[in-house]
């Protein structure tokens, strides 16, 4: 009953979190006839600063397996800064997204530190420093790659775990999946991947298929089988709480690599 009533939807607007290739593949899947409109933008800019109409064709929608979030909407600026303040131009080169415009907050009331670090000015014009990674490409679509507080140094190469799960969660056997860090008293972390699996697969098997899509400084050190990946109370994923989970160990103890985590 809910799948035919799915099926009238015209227009899907999403927003929130991240579109991750799971999401789009599957909206290709069960509703063909729906127009999607990918929306991306923080509370402090009045919600959404971006939107884009996706075509249904990956290689229009998609880069490097990120969804475009499309260009600015009217009156909105935004600017990709490397890690120094300079605006990056060139196409595809990731760094730090600020939004411009008449709709950035004032300030966080009765925070006056946490504005000054938030809000800032560039040219004469006031941006809000979103925390988001991201970069545009030859056509100026924007896309969202993950959170500054999600990327990290791993030998001497930047990257980004939100980057590595969107890779992962293309892989068949994968339904979902989460990449924390997790400290190393030698090294500085590990990464450790918490896979909830569609398909009967196994450690070695998932990590071939990784090397597939990943380069060896993203693939993770362990990968640990779930039922289920906690969540918060709008539904995301809690990569807070997992990280808590894991360190009071193990909580989420690795299961068997079937789907649900069944015994086959």
């Amino acid at each position: 009953m809910r799948r035919r009533k799915l099926g009238s939807i015209a227009h899907l607007l999403l927003g929130g979190s991240r579109f991750s290739y799971g999401v789009y593949d599957a909206i290709r899947n069960h509703l063909p006839g729906a127009r999607c409109h990918n929306l991306y933008g923080p509370t402090e800019c009045t919600v959404y600063c971006h939107a884009r109409t996706l075509s249904g064709d990956p290689a229009h929608d998609m880069l490097d397996f990120n969804v475009s979030v499309g260009q600015p909407i009217r009156g909105t600026t935004c600017l990709v800064m490397d890690p120094a303040g300079g605006v990056i131009t060139a196409p595809r080169e990731p760094g730090e997204l600020w939004i411009g415009g008449v709709q950035v907050l004032d300030e966080y009331r009765g925070s006056p530190e946490v504005t000054a670090s938030a809000v800032v000015t560039y040219q004469g014009e006031r941006y809000y420093r979103t925390g988001d990674v991201g970069f545009f490409d030859d056509r100026g679509d924007y896309y969202i790659t993950g959170r500054l507080d999600e990327t990290l140094k791993r030998r001497g190469y930047r990257v980004n775990l939100l980057n590595i799960d969107s890779y992962i969660q293309r892989l068949a056997p994968v339904q979902e999946c989460m990449t924390i860090a997790v400290p190393h008293p030698v090294y500085e972390h590990e990464l450790v991947t918490y896979v909830v699996a569609r398909a009967a697969v196994t450690e070695d098997e998932l990590l071939q298929l990784m090397r597939q899509v990943l380069v060896d400084y993203e693939i993770p050190d362990e990968i640990r089988f779930a039922q289920e990946l906690p969540r918060g109370a709008t539904g995301k994923v809690d990569r807070k709480q997992l990280e808590l989970r894991h360190a009071t160990s193990s909580a989420l103890p690795s299961e068997a690599a079937l789907p649900n985590g069944s015994a086959g």
